[in-house]
C-alpha cells in the first residue's frame, strides 16, 4: 500500500499519473494481486521519465534573447549603411553648391559642414554601433550564462528524479 502511494505521488508530481503503466502498476501494488506478473519485467525500463521543470525558464529566457540578439546582429550594419545614404547625399547636394573646394567624402561624412545633420556624422554613426553592438555582446553572454545555468538546473533535476524513480 506505501509503496503504491509512493508510486502516485511520484507520478502526479512529474506528470504521469495518467500513464497507463503508472496507474496499473500503482493498482496492483495497493491491491496486492499479480504482482507475480509484475516481477517480470524492468519496472526502470518501463517507468515513464517524467517531466522536469527546473532549467526551464531558462531556456525560454536564452530563447528569446538569442532571437532578439540574432536580429541586433545586423542593426548596426543597417544603421551605418543609412548613416553612408544620408552622408552620400548631403556630399552630393554639398559639392554641386561647392565645386571650388575640394571636400574629403570621409571629412565631409565627419564634418557635415552644414549640410549633413549631426546624427548622420561618421563619429556619431560609430558611436551608435557601438552601444548597439555592445548590447549583442551582453545578450550573448547572457544567453551563455542562462544556458549553463539552465544546463546545472536540469541535471541535477534530472538526478534527483532519477532516484525518486528508482
Amino acid at each position: 500500500m506505501e509503496l503504491a502511494e509512493e508510486l502516485r505521488l511520484w507520478a502526479a508530481n512529474h506528470e504521469v499519473a495518467d500513464d497507463v503503466y503508472v496507474r496499473q502498476l500503482a493498482d496492483a501494488l495497493a491491491s496486492g494481486d499479480q504482482l507475480d506478473y509484475w516481477s517480470r519485467y524492468d519496472n526502470l525500463e518501463l517507468l515513464p521519465p517524467g517531466t522536469n521543470a527546473s532549467g526551464q525558464r531558462e531556456l525560454r529566457l536564452s530563447d528569446a534573447l538569442i532571437n532578439f540578439r540574432n536580429i541586433m546582429v545586423f542593426v548596426p550594419v543597417a544603421f551605418t549603411w543609412a548613416g553612408i545614404s544620408q552622408a552620400t547625399s548631403a556630399f552630393s547636394k554639398y559639392s554641386s553648391a561647392n565645386t571650388n573646394r575640394v571636400v574629403n567624402f570621409f571629412d565631409f561624412w565627419e564634418n557635415g559642414y552644414g549640410v549633413l545633420s549631426d546624427f548622420w556624422t561618421l563619429s556619431n554613426v560609430a558611436q551608435i554601433d557601438f552601444f548597439l553592438l555592445t548590447i549583442v555582446i551582453i545578450a550573448s553572454t547572457a544567453i551563455a550564462i542562462l544556458q549553463s545555468k539552465a544546463r546545472r538546473l536540469i541535471s541535477a533535476a534530472e538526478k534527483v528524479s532519477d532516484q525518486l524513480r528508482i
